[in-house]
């Protein structure tokens, strides 16, 4: 999960110079398919494999990164990384196992952010939904950039399917003058269009 994090601040960092804020989001969708789980994602977002720990994408383990375009009028991405943790761990035995990663992930992720300066971080009350039949715990957080001041918005989430013997981490980021509505419906599309096996 660090590695997750540190992905998320460099593509921040990186990517809040070459996005302009603001602009409603497109209702179509397009539809991620690969790895053997699928999800859908905003029209005119572009999908990169980043791989995991240096190792390629697969069905056990990866990571991907969904984001605007490069020309887009607003910023916003989704960073999804997936593994197979040891069944000896107790993973699809109960939502506990999932809860308590859950706070170590919400924790490090914070932890991280202030870390490398970002300032005024804030983390929402969890929530818990289902996506594909299977538990998915979610939080909105906003922080404000170290490099443009700008505030920013999403949502850190995970969910385990018992089914492939995945855990399935993501976090969404967007810029905070599109409003909490956005962060929602970027969460709302990924969670409900979420097939893990």
């Amino acid at each position: 999960m660090k590695t997750l994090i540190v992905v998320l601040s460099i593509a921040l960092l990186g990517m809040v110079t070459m996005f302009p804020l603001g602009c409603a989001r497109e209702n179509e969708a397009e539809v991620f398919s690969e790895y053997g789980f699928s999800f859908k994602y905003p029209s005119g977002f572009v999908v990169s494999d980043e791989g995991l720990e240096g190792q390629a994408n697969s069905e056990s383990s990866g990571r991907i990164l969904v984001t605007t375009e490069e020309n887009s009028t607003r910023f916003e991405m989704l960073v999804l990384t997936w593994s197979s943790p040891s069944p000896e761990e107790g993973w699809g035995t109960s939502d506990k196992v999932l809860w308590d990663h859950f706070q170590t992930t919400v924790a490090d992720c914070r932890q991280t952010w202030e870390e490398d300066g970002y300032s005024s971080v804030m983390i929402g009350g969890t929530a818990l939904e289902s996506s594909s039949g299977h538990s998915m715990l979610y939080v909105y957080y906003e922080f404000t950039s170290p490099t443009d001041s700008e505030r920013y918005q999403g949502t850190i989430g995970e969910t385990y399917c018992d089914e492939s013997g995945r855990l399935f981490e993501f976090v969404t980021c967007g810029s905070f003058v599109a409003s909490t509505t956005d962060a929602e419906l970027f969460l709302l599309v990924f969670s409900t269009s979420l097939v893990c096996h």
